[in-house]
């Protein structure tokens, strides 16, 4: 049997389904690695199951039934699962089709009493959470939100992994995509896209439509997006008939293209709002939960949206006139906002995900690895920390790269989790010493898979046996690469003005 991931969501019209959804987004991201994924939700996240499918994830609807609580015992958002956490840990494991390589948890009103119930059934949980409002018994937990710092001190295992912030947003690849084809916005404002989430609850697309419905921006284009679910779909087409520039779009599956199209944005919180950041929209933005709140507010001191006061009509536009009114503030607002998240984070989930159950090896490398390691290369994040920043041509990477494979001195190796590349190790030797460059690929950067790496390649028979010491050349100002260093057990031996040398021996 191959490995199998399981994931405990819900979604329903109160609720919304952007916990369905994020987790979909995680799951494809295992497909790419072979893995098979599962989401277990309640009967009310049965409405969501052609959605669920069409992504190549089976669903199963658990067997639950709402029961009274004893509330003073379960998380603050108990109402999600009335039927208690004993209940649904019981029909979790009972729906399993086997132990899964990782359970993966994305649901408020399930805590560490639920986790530990499902530790005979699972060996590696995850949780996903933007509340930091209860105890975890989880060995990874993710909160892609911008504002984490301490917010899971004494909720967490002393072992657990922490991915923190938007670098693991778990966005669509489509994003990502979109933010590579995208260009900065001009000044003019003539496309307007609203989103205000999945549930609509309290009906805030009719007041966004409203907010845009006055004079001076009546003849931008107007995007409207809803979900099929959404109970106010006919009194929104309503609103929107009497413009002609306006369109609605009902689960749409080209939301990364509309939001990247517009030139300014109205929406709610939750992982919409770091979309939107992917692709550099300026937006205004209204909490339309408590638990929104924290996370828009920090996106806003970092310039990257504008928070209204509510998502009232007034308050919505009164945010859209400020924005509306001066293009250079929207320039400053998509440029703050692309500096957010770069739209990788499912890789770098998944990544960390499969790298604990398969661990990392290497492989030598081979002449159809060229075009992976020049990409890699001329990222611009790799680029940065790098001696050389300059974009190196396809032409001088290729001489290199066969002046490499058929050097007896150098050692080329490439990265894997569970079969697929995740950067690479250079070794190049010269009597006793073997130098090392490494790489980790831009979409896996930030999980830990460095070390690994540089293990796996410490430990590979292709490194001749004659080298003993391990050396590697570091930019002083390079951080993260001296933090991998050390990690792997190198240790700073001298210093020039522009190097740092680390060193480890071999056994």
């Amino acid at each position: 049997m191959g490995r199998l991931v399981a994931f405990r969501a819900d979604a329903s019209p109160e609720i919304g389904a952007g916990h369905v959804m994020r987790c979909l987004t995680l799951a494809q991201a295992l497909q790419a690695y072979g893995v098979a994924c599962v989401l277990l939700g309640a009967p009310s996240t049965a409405t969501w199951r052609r959605e669920i499918e069409s992504r190549g994830v089976a669903f199963v609807s658990l067997r639950l039934e709402a029961g009274a609580l004893n509330v003073e015992r379960e998380p603050s958002h108990s109402g999600w699962a009335s039927w208690g956490q004993e209940a649904d840990a019981a029909a979790t494991a009972a729906a399993l089709p086997r132990d899964p390589d990782w359970l993966i948890v994305d649901h408020y009103a399930l805590d560490a009493r639920w986790e530990r119930l499902l530790r005979p059934h699972a060996p590696r949980i995850a949780a996903l959470d933007d509340l930091a409002n209860r105890s975890h018994d989880a060995d990874l937990l993710l909160d892609q939100n911008l504002q984490t710092a301490g917010r899971y001190e004494g909720l967490l295992m002393s072992q657990a992994r922490r991915l923190l912030g938007p670098r693991y947003a778990l966005i669509r690849p489509a994003f990502a995509q979109a933010r590579r084809g995208a260009t900065l916005r001009g000044p003019q404002l003539r496309r307007i896209h609203v989103f205000m989430g999945g549930g609509d609850v309290g009906a805030p697309t009719l007041a966004a439509i409203e907010a845009v419905s006055g004079p001076a921006l009546r003849d931008a284009a107007l995007d409207v997006v809803i979900g099929a679910a959404n109970r106010g779909q006919e009194a929104i087409a309503r609103a929107l008939s009497g413009r002609d520039n306006a369109r609605l779009h009902v689960d749409t599956p080209d939301m990364a293209r509309l939001m990247a199209d517009a030139d300014l944005g109205i929406g709610a919180g939750g992982g919409a709002a770091l979309e939107r950041c992917v692709v550099g929209l300026p937006s205004v933005t209204a909490p339309l939960a408590p638990n929104q709140e924290p996370g828009l507010r920090a996106l806003e001191a970092q310039g990257a949206t504008l928070v209204a006061p509510s998502a009232s009509a007034a308050d919505l536009g009164s945010a859209v006139e400020a924005l509306a009114c001066s293009s250079d503030r929207r320039r400053r607002m998509e440029e703050a906002a692309l500096s957010v998240t770069d739209g990788h984070g499912a890789d770098r989930v998944a990544a960390a995900l499969m790298a604990e159950a398969a661990g990392v090896t290497v492989r030598l490398a081979r002449p159809n690895d060229a075009a992976l390691l020049l990409r890699w290369r001329n990222e611009p994040s790799v680029r940065a920390l790098s001696f050389s920043q300059d974009e190196i041509t396809e032409e001088s990477h290729l001489a290199w790269f066969s002046r490499a494979l058929a050097d007896p001195s150098a050692v080329v190796l490439i990265g894997l989790v569970a079969g697929r590349p995740c950067g690479t190790v250079r070794w190049s030797v010269n009597g006793d010493v073997a130098t090392a460059s490494i790489t980790v690929a831009p979409e896996t950067q930030g999980v830990g898979l460095g070390s690994r790496l540089l293990e796996a390649a410490r430990l590979d028979p292709a490194l001749p046996g004659q080298a003993q010491l391990l050396h590697a050349w570091v930019k002083p100002e390079n951080q993260p690469s001296r933090r991998l260093f050390e990690t792997a057990g190198y240790a700073p031996v001298s210093e020039e003005p522009d190097r740092v040398l680390y060193a480890r021996p071999r056994a």
